[in-house]
């Protein structure tokens, strides 16, 4: 299929959007994946299941890669960045009450080359799932999409790789070289209006 590669993603820059790197010692993609809305690679034993603004893929010892994107009103707050602080503070909260553990919580940040009101901040977890401990990474991006009349909106996109924490060393780089191989082209991200209120 070569008619429809489009880049990852319409939240702004999709190449901002991937996880960096790929340590050494990384397995090599195997098998070339067509979606509905998604193309990956990945090892001939990883399946995935995908929507339109979404994909889960997961593999041996519990090894996931999970990812997805919306537009909704923009959190609370009197100014922007108040906005930008209370969605992360409530995305971590929704974690830890949960059961997540997080570790090594990132400042939230603009990265670089992304549009002026862009935001992430990632973070790596542990969570016990009956008998298994799990171990993994979380990123959140975040920025201001539109208002119309009135409402602001903004673009959310949560980023999730996690595996049995035993062998997340050793399964974190072919899931990053997965998310890295991700192509999307289904619809898009809502475009706000009057009589789209996403």
């Amino acid at each position: 299929m070569t008619t429809r590669r489009t880049p990852l993603l319409v939240l702004a820059v999709a190449t901002v959007l991937l996880l960096v790197g790929t340590p050494a010692g990384a397995a090599e993609p195997e098998v070339h994946h067509d979606g509905t809305y998604w193309d990956w690679d990945a090892p001939a034993n990883f399946v995935g299941s995908e929507g339109a603004y979404g994909i889960t893929i997961t593999g041996p010892n519990g090894a996931t890669l999970s990812t997805a994107f919306s537009t909704s009103v923009c959190a609370n707050g009197s100014t922007y960045n108040d906005r930008v602080t209370n969605y992360f503070a409530a995305k971590r909260r929704q974690l830890r009450q949960s059961g997540y553990t997080l570790s090594n919580v990132s400042a939230i940040a603009r990265p670089t080359g992304t549009p002026q009101k862009y935001r992430r901040q990632r973070m790596d977890f542990t969570v016990r799932y009956g008998s298994v401990t799990k171990k993994g990474e979380i990123t959140f991006d975040y920025r201001f999409s539109a208002t119309v009349t009135g409402v602001s909106y903004c673009d959310a996109r949560d980023l999730f790789i996690v595996s049995n924490q035993s062998k997340f060393a050793t399964l974190r780089p072919t899931l990053v070289s997965i998310n890295n191989s991700l192509e999307y082209f289904g619809p898009g991200a809502c475009t706000p209006a009057p009589s789209t209120p996403c």
